[in-house]
């Protein structure tokens, strides 16, 4: 009878722990980002692993990390490191996924510095929501713009209303090949930041943190995600 009635017990915690986990997450990204194709394949993979459907919805950096943090979205496909410590509602998925290089742009200023702090004498745009931007600029002598999207930014630097953009090497190697070909763009020199990516989970999926941690964990032990990653061309 006792042993009967602790299996039982153990029956429905186990349900319960089961229930507790959502069939369904929808994680926000930066819109405009090139990464985005290679990474919603690997946390598509990895989350049917784990039983859970992912859909993805791109949205300005800024608004999408608000609606993460306040628990709209469920989380962040790739953000830099630290994060968490702004946006204290969101738990890191402490495996990198891949890199991201910063770097500035421009068409008419000069290309190759010595000192990065040259470029705070300059009128400088940004994306809002970029927290590596709105860090490098936040003692900025000149001034800055603050945009929604990459392509703004572009545009911005082609009518000459800043000198220098701020952006993600992948996402300006695209524009710059594809939207703003011929426009005499140019990569200015050194990268201005490099930091890894990671996952970030809200907090009121406590359960679902530790299984998506250790799928990730396994995925790049295994070399997949380099796979997966290279397949998607970034």
């Amino acid at each position: 009878m006792r042993l009967a009635l602790y299996l039982l017990v153990l029956f429905l915690s186990f349900s319960g722990a089961v229930e507790a986990l959502p069939k369904q997450l929808t994680l926000g990204y930066i819109k405009d980002s090139q990464m985005v194709s290679a990474a919603s394949k690997i946390f598509s993979i990895a989350y049917q692993r784990i039983g859970i459907d992912v859909t993805f919805i791109g949205l300005p950096g800024k608004r999408s990390l608000q609606q993460s943090d306040s628990g709209l979205l469920d989380g962040e496909v790739l953000r830099i490191a630290n994060v968490e410590n702004r946006y204290q509602n969101l738990v890191v998925i402490p495996v990198p996924i891949t890199r991201l290089d910063g770097v500035a742009y421009t068409i008419s200023k000069p290309t190759n510095l010595a000192n990065l702090a040259e470029l705070l004498d300059y009128q400088i745009g940004i994306q809002g929501g970029m927290l590596w931007q709105e860090k490098f600029v936040q003692h900025n002598q000149g001034s800055h713009t603050r945009v929604n999207s990459a392509v703004i930014q572009f545009k911005l630097l082609i009518a000459e209303r800043v000198d220098y953009v701020l952006l993600g090497r992948a996402v300006g190697t695209e524009l710059m090949n594809s939207t703003f070909a011929n426009k005499n763009i140019v990569e200015v020199s050194p990268v201005v930041m490099q930091s890894p990516l990671f996952h970030y989970v809200h907090r009121k999926h406590h359960d679902v943190i530790p299984l998506i941690t250790k799928e990730l964990e396994n995925m790049r032990a295994s070399g997949e995600l380099a796979q997966l990653l290279a397949a998607g061309q970034y």
